[in-house]
């Protein structure tokens, strides 16, 4: 699960592309990342921040490759992070042994986006100052990598052949004595007088100032690596997180509300007494079939003349006249592909007789659309319990099937606007070409300003909301009258239900 901050409702375009690149980045991984095999390696910290860089470059790619819009994020993110904000403190800065990690990500980044290299040369000149003759080994594995690096465990294998460069690295200086160890053995006069050489003074003397100050001199690459866990949190940063932390730092500083989305919670609910039951059963028998004549009326596709189509000999005196309408073809017709969702208010103001009536409408209303073609209903409840949370609760979900399960209690507050914004979530990923949303309320929403924000997105994204006001008239408020209706008596809910449904249901809005 891919988790982020709260966004504020509308946020610039710097934040809209921290938001994509997150999720982009984030899904990469979740794609084409092996966990098992990256958990089973169990990395130190050096080589873990060596393979993140392979990786990311890795599931980035392979990403990129199947959805190309995600490419463009990626290298606007790119250059953003390792060319624009080049004036952030490098790695390399703070200990000369992590410049090597920097230059392998430096690297890596810049095979898709060429303006990484010139920070990346600047990275050069300083690993051939501080490790001569790295870098030949290091290009040498990196060359390998990008010619073909096809899954996580190949990441992992290259990331420690680049761990091991580092760490059997030595300074030149260590070779020299090296080889005069080896000449030691072979004459021992000589071998004292290489001692005597040898001392502190002689070296001070062989080797400058200015490199001494600047190099590593007389380590090898396993005592500088000895020295990172105690700068582990320097070590450069990775593209996921990096991402995490500019959001965090964007939203906080955002000025717009913050909204919040409600999320599953849990209702009791039993299933409905068999005296409601058959009475809302009986209602749907008579709103279906009132339904299915409008319905029919409207989709019905009649025959008609044209200039194409199925020859109709009845017709032919008509070329006589010079027409040549002697073709018969259906008509257009609108059809039904539509998802309706119904967003049942069950606040502590809905106890009783209320909640009861309501539930039963809704039933009713189910009962009548859910044989019909064409037609997806969801029916969902609010507020539910969920661990201190904002909770709804789906009594029926999008392609199942009617449930007598939906008799409950009413309880808490009205959050319309968190509500609104799962329903939103849960009808963007529906296939049908129609979105309608019901609300079925009785009271004032908790925050007013933030229902008039969801109803405002919910317009946006093409999604049609209706509104019905069970004794209240605050839904005219948030909705024009023309997708609202307030009813005085809870016994007209059913049908100003179906009215408001029927509107909604055959508006003249898609031709086939």
């Amino acid at each position: 699960m891919i988790q982020l901050p709260s966004l504020p409702v509308d946020c610039g375009e710097e934040l809209l592309l921290l938001v994509r690149g997150f999720i982009d980045h984030e899904s990469a991984h979740i794609r084409y990342t092996d966990f098992k095999a990256f958990k089973e390696a169990a990395l130190d910290a050096v080589t873990k921040n060596l393979f993140n860089a392979i990786e990311d470059w890795r599931v980035e790619n392979r990403l990129a490759a199947v959805f190309p819009g995600c490419r463009h994020n990626f290298h606007e993110l790119i250059r953003r992070f390792f060319v624009e904000d080049a004036t952030r403190e490098r790695a390399g800065e703070i200990s000369f042994a992590l410049s090597v990690l920097n230059y392998v990500l430096l690297t890596v980044r810049s095979w898709d986006v060429p303006e990484v290299s010139q920070p990346l040369r600047e990275e050069i000149t300083s690993l051939d100052t501080h490790f001569p003759g790295m870098r030949q080994s290091l290009d040498f594995i990196l060359a390998q990598i990008r010619q073909g690096c096809p899954d996580t465990s190949s990441a992992i294998h290259y990331a420690r052949q680049l761990a091991h460069c580092l760490t059997s690295w030595k300074s030149p200086s260590q070779e020299e004595q090296h080889q005069e160890s080896g000449t030691q053995t072979e004459n021992t006069s000589a071998s004292e007088k290489a001692r005597e050489v040898s001392t502190p003074e002689a070296s001070t003397h062989g080797t400058s100032s200015a490199e001494n100050s600047c190099s590593p001199a007389g380590e090898t690459g396993q005592d500088i690596l000895s020295g990172i866990p105690s700068i582990v949190d320097t070590l450069p940063v990775d593209m996921g997180n990096w991402l995490g932390k500019q959001l965090e730092v964007h939203a906080a500083g955002e000025s717009g509300r913050k909204v919040e989305m409600a999320v599953e919670g849990f209702c009791e609910v039993h299933l409905l007494p068999d005296q409601d039951r058959e009475k809302a059963v009986r209602m749907a028998t008579a709103l279906k079939a009132r339904m299915l004549g409008l319905l029919q009326a409207h989709t019905l596709r009649h025959a008609i003349s044209g200039r194409q189509g199925k020859l109709e000999t009845g017709k032919l005196y008509r070329l006589s006249t010079g027409s040549t309408r002697v073709f018969q073809k259906r008509a257009s017709v609108h059809k039904l592909d539509t998802a309706v969702h119904i967003l049942l208010d069950s606040s502590g103001s809905m106890h009783g007789e209320s909640i009861k009536l309501a539930v039963q409408a809704c039933y009713a209303v189910g009962k009548a659309l859910e044989h019909l073609s064409g037609i997806s209903l969801g029916i969902t409840s609010f507020p539910a319990y969920r661990d201190g949370k904002i909770g709804v609760f789906p009594l029926v979900r999008h392609g199942q099937k009617m449930t007598d399960r939906m008799q409950m209690q009413a309880h808490g507050g009205t959050p319309l606007a968190e509500a609104l914004w799962w329903v939103m979530r849960q009808m963007l990923i529906l296939r049908e070409t129609r979105k309608v949303v019901l609300i079925l309320t009785d009271g004032v929403p908790d925050d007013v300003t933030q229902c008039l924000q969801a109803l405002e997105a919910l317009r946006k994204t093409g999604v049609e909301v209706y509104g019905i006001g069970m004794k209240f008239d605050c839904i005219s408020s948030l909705l024009p009258d023309t997708s609202s209706r307030v009813i005085s008596r809870f016994e007209e809910l059913s049908p100003a239900l179906f009215e408001v449904l029927q509107h909604a249901l055959l508006r003249e809005t898609r031709y086939d």
